[in-house]
Order: C-alpha cells, then sequence, then structure tokens
C-alpha cells in the first residue's frame, strides 16, 4: 500500500478573520471563516528558506558555517475569477489582516472539526491583483500574503 497522497481532492484552505489561538484553533472559528479551497488553482506557496553565519576559524581552510535564522516568504495563491457570486475572491482584502488556514491532508469529515490538523499562518494581504489569463484560460487573480508572525504548523483543532 502507498502512504503518498495528492492535494487535489483532499486539501481545504480557509481565509479567517478571528482566532483565539493559533496552536489549538477552535473549529467554530474556522467554520466561521470563508472556505478558498474550490476558487484556488492550487495549493498556496508558503516557502520557507534557512540562513546561515560564518563560523570559520584559523584552525582550518575549510570555511565553516552555523546554522542562521529562517526566512519566511509571502505565501502566493490564485483565486479564480467568476461571473457569479465570488464569495472567496471578496474574502481576500488588500491590507486586511487574518489567518490563512491550511489543511493539507483534509479534514476527517465534510468541515473542520476538533482534531483535525492545520497550519496556520498569521498574515496581512499585501497584493491582491488581477491575472492575466491567455486565450482559453479560466481568469485567475494573483495574491501575495505576508507572514506578520511564526507560522504554527500541524495545529490541533479544539471544539
Amino acid at each position: 500500500m502507498v502512504d503518498g497522497y495528492i492535494l487535489p481532492g483532499r486539501m481545504k484552505v480557509f481565509w479567517v478573520n478571528t482566532l483565539s489561538s493559533v496552536t489549538s484553533p477552535t473549529a467554530t472559528q474556522i467554520n466561521a471563516g470563508t472556505e478558498l479551497t474550490g476558487a484556488l488553482k492550487g495549493a498556496p506557496d508558503a516557502p520557507r528558506s534557512g540562513n546561515t553565519a560564518d563560523d570559520s576559524d584559523l584552525s582550518t581552510r575549510v570555511d565553516k558555517q552555523a546554522q542562521g535564522t529562517i526566512t519566511l516568504g509571502s505565501i502566493t495563491m490564485m483565486i479564480k475569477r467568476t461571473l457569479a457570486t465570488e464569495t472567496a475572491y471578496a474574502a481576500i482584502v488588500e491590507a486586511a489582516s487574518g489567518f490563512l488556514v491550511v489543511f493539507r491532508k483534509g479534514t476527517a469529515g465534510a468541515s473542520p472539526a476538533s482534531g483535525d490538523v492545520a497550519d496556520v499562518f498569521t498574515v496581512d494581504v499585501n497584493v491582491k491583483a488581477p491575472g492575466t489569463p491567455g486565450r482559453n484560460e479560466v481568469d485567475f487573480s494573483n495574491a501575495e500574503l505576508i507572514n506578520t508572525a511564526e507560522p504554527s504548523y500541524d495545529a490541533v483543532l479544539v471544539a
């Protein structure tokens, strides 16, 4: 049996305006947010990169390094535009603060509940810009979110 999985059809993504805790968010608060899943082209891209510090000394010609800080890159995502009501698109507002909640492995039930696991990003919406669809392509808008706090990975939801 293969343990791997693919994100389409499994991952769920929510925009939430208010959370009492990023390390143990409540299912009620997340369900009060806006589900973005059906409007996203792919998984939000949340890059991280590590920095290093020079730790060389005179004992050798070989330069050595020590672990440095971690840089959180801007989170980017593409939001589908439609001719109908655009609930997901409207939820992402430039200069707004909120939380991007990403259930990479999905949820046990139809909606987030106690025990589900998510990555929680505390963010500001930096830019929401029109996309550039080509001929025979669906229109997607580009959104850039900036991290304003350290993300909480694998946060377990409480009731």
